[in-house]
């Protein structure tokens, strides 16, 4: 394995930089979600219950959409660095898009279904993150140290 080689990539860089960036707003989703809607948002717990899922579910959705659209994409323009790429963005740049409304919105109903939509972009996003450490790392992809 070249370390020193992978270390000094930049793509190695920005990969790093966007799973930090993905691994923050997942972590947000898995561990803060339903306390913040009980204590600020109003929510009992019942109704916590079901609305923390939708999120969830939107992200499940959106692992999906994300992978295919990567794949359609590569094999529409056999270019796999823009595939990668404007999956990856569209998916960060629609996670920003409905996550600032949320945190503004009054009615706590419209900050779930933003937050909804919110998890959804983000987990587009997953796909292609997948994709490109196998894309750039080639035959040393994957492989354990040792």
């Amino acid at each position: 394995m070249p370390w020193g080689t992978l270390l000094r990539s930049p793509n190695m860089w920005a990969i790093m930089c966007a799973y930090f960036t993905y691994v923050y707003c997942l972590y947000i989703f898995l561990t803060w979600l339903p306390s913040y809607l009980v204590d600020a948002r109003g929510f009992t717990l019942l109704k916590v219950g079901f609305l923390a899922s939708l999120p969830l579910f939107a992200m499940v959705i959106g692992d999906t959409v994300g992978g295919l659209a990567t794949d359609w994409l590569l094999k529409k323009t056999g270019n796999a660095k823009l595939a990668r790429r404007a999956v990856a963005i569209v998916g960060m740049l629609g996670c920003v898009v409905f996550i600032v409304p949320a945190a503004l919105a009054e009615d706590a109903y419209t900050a779930v279904y933003c937050l909804t939509g919110a998890g959804f972009f983000l987990e587009c996003t997953i796909g292609p993150s997948w994709a490109v450490p196998m894309d750039t790392g080639g035959k040393y992809a994957g492989p354990c140290p040792g």
